[in-house]
């Protein structure tokens, strides 16, 4: 399948979730199910957004593509250790126009940058990953 069907199914995913508290405080789990749930695939990452940004190489050139995951710093405690878990969240539409983002708070929201819950720190930009680098080396379910 072209990655430009996988990525619209992770966008339909991700729409149908509007609303949703089911991934407070798991933006990463969020970003990958919309993959995964979408496509019915398995893909893999780090335990948290900071790490994935590492592992798929996150760069900071030029505008993110729809299913672009788009990383951000963001310092804070979870479960009592407090670190730079970092933050992500799903391209929707680029180039000035409305994204689909993923706040803390664990509700989806269209907007621009996306937010974090109370007690988090987010920081700057980090970088994006294009689609087709999340999806190197998935699997099928």
């Amino acid at each position: 399948m072209p990655a430009a069907s996988y990525v619209l199914n992770a966008i339909r995913w991700a729409e149908s979730q509007l609303g949703s508290t089911a991934y407070r405080f798991r933006c990463l789990a969020f970003v990958e199910d919309c993959f995964e749930k979408g496509n019915s695939i398995e893909i893999s990452g780090g335990s948290w957004a900071n790490e994935s940004a590492g592992m798929y190489g996150a760069g900071s050139g030029g505008e993110p593509d729809p299913g672009a995951f788009v990383f951000y710093g963001c310092f804070g405690t979870i479960d009592q250790t407090y670190r730079n878990w970092g933050h992500v969240g799903l391209c929707v539409v680029w180039k000035g126009e409305p994204r689909l983002g993923y706040r803390e708070d664990g509700r989806l929201s269209r907007g621009g940058k996306p937010g974090t819950g109370p007690g988090m720190d987010q920081r700057p930009y980090c970088g994006w990953v294009p689609a087709g680098g999340i999806l190197q080396g998935h699997q099928k379910r």
